[in-house]
């Protein structure tokens, strides 16, 4: 009973809202997801810049790991971007995403953690600038899948 409740008071908390609102994490704005039966693509908007270094596994299954690296920008202090920071996707939301995580110890160590509800194949990007990391899950077997674009009611931000 006790768990339960913990568990419901942590998804309150860390739940996604809606219509690109903060997403309670300083680095990660927002989260915007499109799917349909054979794909889904997630574009992570992030509160300052962030480039893609690269991610492992390299195209299939259940998590991949995104190593990032945040950009200096002036005015801005160091160890913004040091937190550790997960958002549990509603499973009515989306198909394939169960959560993400942000994790950066300092700015040599930052890395995005996207858990999937079982093995997909993958690709991961840089978005359309450098606040953007883009995401292209596929069913396996999918051999053709491209990015829709992303629309206002698509949001699951």
């Amino acid at each position: 009973m006790k768990s339960n409740f913990l568990g419901a008071l942590l998804l309150a908390f860390l739940s996604l809202p809606t219509h690109g609102q903060p997403t309670g994490s300083q680095a990660i704005e927002a989260l915007h997801i499109t799917s349909d039966k054979a794909c889904t693509t997630i574009d992570v908007q992030f509160s300052l810049p962030m480039i893609y270094l690269g991610h492992l596994p390299r195209s299939h299954g259940n998590k991949v790991h995104i190593q990032l690296k945040p950009v200096p920008l002036e005015g801005i202090e160091q160890d913004y971007w040091i937190e550790k920071k997960s958002i549990i996707i509603p499973h009515q939301k989306v198909q394939r995403l169960s959560a993400a995580e942000y994790e950066s110890e300092d700015q040599h160590s930052t890395y995005l953690i996207m858990h999937f509800l079982y093995n997909l194949d993958f690709t991961v990007s840089q978005g359309s600038d450098f606040r953007h990391i883009t995401l292209l899950l596929k069913e396996k077997g999918t051999s053709h899948c491209t990015p829709r674009p992303l629309d206002k009611g698509d949001d699951a931000s």
